[in-house]
């Protein structure tokens, strides 16, 4: 859970690497080990933090794609190759442009590439807390910890630090377009035979995290401490036979009874896990798995015409949901997709379509939830039959997210959370998602409120971001009225920092994503359909 000191002692031989890096190749082994000058005024360690000298300085920041499992290197979206030779600044050809910047070095006999990223302005002028930051200065000393890629600003660089527990400075690149410094973010580790000190340096920022600021995605998330019926209240349903694909009826209140269909594949090539449907009322969607509501299922092809198509308009969808256990990484998802409408079998051959395309058909979408313990997104997603062109981005409230993606700050890690103030994570909460009209009977807003105990979160989407090819307003109140499938699924991935990084201001959740530690299944229940003035 710590970022621990990776230093060797005495000279580094090809055994002692494979002894702490069991994962690298042997070839890889040889061109790190390749001939260098040794460092001046080695002692048992090359520990220091190289500064103006060519030389071989053993750190924790060997790149990721080495196999380097149990080395700490984390990124804000794009991994990188650790450099030692940080104040030897080489400046970027004046024709590579922003915001895709780069340049190619040799480095352990390996291409690399450095990359500009452009980040989204911050909503506002708020940023997240640091107790120091110091302008055109690197803060020498302390033990090299990690180095991260990708980090648009030194406030983002000062969160990056505060997910580390032994993480005591940070130095972050703000010179514009120069290989090995430009939106690089090194965290420090304190010592005391090596004390802090500072160097003036244009184009550097330094400082040291504040107290009690704490991101996440680095230490390891409880475990939920839910049973899997805790909550959950039987609801009467027909007996049906169920199979693979038929896994039984779900009641949603307000609505009648809803056949569960589990999806023909998770993506192209890859099988749909298992979601279990108990006592009428809960969904227990296990990592992998995808359903979509329908008014009837049979076995053998999938039929688009069997999903239902139910227009939201002027209604609210409620359930509740426990993500607890859910970290950095994990995506437990209820969203709405249009596929009554799509008579592409796609490549899940189940006829499943969404904004992204996931089994090679786009069609309209909107997310009621995307969520973990530490972050939240519902998301509009316009989509043009025209044009066949789905907005990928869309427009979206919540908390969280980073790298190009506009940041949600509706709530923040106060609110919304394990333990916080109002909607602890580590414990179900309630959801109601609806979609109000105007005068004109199209879509006024979509309105989301989260709701435990006394204490309610609530958050809307009242105007779409500019479009050029049509008012996307009017086309996610033509889906709606076409009708639309209720989907759910659970899935997780180690770039899903869209959603739950940190941004640029630093407010966000998560340092890193790892999908590795997600839990085996998430719950969800108490589903219903309401007139929003019945919702009560």
């Amino acid at each position: 859970a710590h970022v621990e000191p990776f230093l060797l002692v005495g000279s580094p031989t090809a055994a002692t690497v494979a002894n702490s890096c069991p994962r690298m190749a042997h070839r890889e082994i040889e061109a790190l080990l390749s001939p260098r000058p040794a460092c001046s005024n080695e002692t048992d360690t090359c520990r220091r933090f190289v500064s103006g000298r060519n030389c071989q300085s053993w750190r924790p920041v060997l790149f990721a794609t080495l196999g380097v499992a149990s080395l700490a290197v984390v990124a804000m979206g794009r991994l990188s190759l650790g450099h030692n030779g940080r104040s030897n600044i080489q400046t970027l050809p004046a024709a590579a442009s922003q915001p895709e910047v780069a340049a190619g070095s040799e480095v352990f006999g390996m291409q690399q590439k450095w990359v500009y990223d452009q980040f989204a302005p911050s909503v506002d002028d708020k940023r997240e807390d640091c107790k120091m930051i110091l302008e055109d200065m690197d803060l020498a000393g302390g033990i090299p910890a990690a180095e991260v890629h990708s980090v648009g600003s030194a406030h983002m660089c000062c969160a990056v630090c505060s997910g580390f527990a032994n993480c005591s400075a940070w130095t972050w690149g703000k010179e514009h377009s120069v290989a090995y410094v430009t939106q690089v973010c090194w965290l420090k580790m304190a010592d005391p035979s090596n004390p802090w000190k500072k160097n003036y340096k244009k184009g550097l920022v330094s400082g040291m995290p504040a107290r009690g600021v704490r991101k996440q995605g680095v230490a390891l998330v409880p475990a939920s401490r839910s049973e899997k019926m805790d909550g959950v209240e039987a609801r009467e349903v027909p007996a049906t036979s169920t199979s693979a694909k038929c896994l039984g009826d779900l009641h949603i209140e307000g609505h009648g009874n809803l056949a569960v269909i589990s999806a023909g594949a998770n993506v192209p090539g890859m099988e749909a896990k298992t979601v279990e449907v108990v006592e009428g009322n809960l969904l227990v969607p296990h990592m992998g798995g995808r359903v979509y509501l329908a008014n009837s299922c049979s076995d053998g092809p999938y039929n688009n015409k069997e999903y239902a198509s139910i227009n939201m308009l002027g209604k609210v969808m409620s359930w509740t949901v426990d993500v607890s256990g859910t970290g950095c990484g994990c995506n437990t998802a209820v969203y709405l997709v249009s596929m009554p409408q799509n008579n592409n079998r796609s490549k899940c051959d189940d006829y499943y379509c969404d904004a992204m395309s996931v089994c090679g058909v786009p069609c309209g979408e909107i997310d009621l939830q995307e969520a973990n313990m530490f972050s939240w997104m519902s998301t509009l997603h316009a989509y043009s039959p025209k044009l066949k062109l789905a907005d990928g981005l869309g427009t979206a409230i919540g908390y969280g997210g980073s790298l190009g993606e506009p940041p949600r700050r509706d709530f923040t890690d106060t609110d919304y959370g394990p333990g916080a103030e109002c909607i602890d994570t580590s414990k179900p909460f309630n959801v109601a998602v609806s979609f109000p009209v105007n005068d004109d009977g199209g879509l006024a807003a979509m309105t989301m409120i989260q709701t435990q105990g006394n204490c309610s979160l609530k958050a809307s989407v009242e105007k779409y971001r500019k479009l050029k090819h049509a008012d996307p307003m009017a086309e996610i109140t033509d889906m709606l009225k076409a009708g639309m499938t209720p989907t759910i699924s659970y899935w997780s991935s180690n770039d899903m920092l869209w959603m739950d990084g940190l941004g640029k201001d630093g407010r966000g959740p998560c340092v890193k994503d790892t999908m590795e530690a997600c839990p085996a299944y998430t719950r969800l229940y108490g589903f219903s359909i309401k007139d929003i003035v019945n919702a009560n």
